[in-house]
């Protein structure tokens, strides 16, 4: 139980590193945000603290999703990096090849951003979802 305990501690306190390089804050201005000190914006980030409610309060009064940086599920769209749009453009031109497509360049492009989308919409982004996507639109155009 202990280690489960720390394991989670820890993801939280990557989460919490990986949110706050996103938004491009420096721990002060995180740190100001939640209403802590600068200290314990470290503790968090390093994991040797572990947040309480009312600095999840006031993130969240800031627009950062709390159940993401508590569970690691959350709104997928942002959380979308550039592995993920790589798996999207690799997976999209391998099928337009399988399938002896061929678009140009912007049309691919429009295809990739569908695909995005509707993985969104799936709440799922991984090869399968992408190649459901692509399933589904090549439907929709006949």
């Amino acid at each position: 139980m202990e280690a489960h305990k720390l394991d989670q501690t820890e993801h939280i306190a990557e989460r919490l590193r990986n949110i706050r390089a996103k938004r491009n804050l420096s721990q002060q201005q995180l740190a100001t945000i939640g209403n802590v000190s600068k200290s314990s914006q470290s503790q968090y980030e390093q994991g040797t603290r572990v947040p309480d409610a009312h600095y999840l309060i006031a993130l969240d009064e800031h627009g950062i999703d709390i159940y993401q940086l508590l569970t690691g599920k959350g709104n997928l769209a942002d959380n979308i990096g550039p592995d993920d749009i790589e798996l999207i453009t690799t997976t999209v031109f391998s099928w337009l090849e399988k399938t002896s497509r061929s678009i140009s360049a912007i049309q691919a492009g429009r295809l990739c951003k569908k695909c995005t989308e509707l993985c969104l919409k799936f709440k799922r982004l991984d090869e399968e979802s992408i190649l459901q996507a692509l399933d589904i639109l090549d439907y929709d155009k006949d």
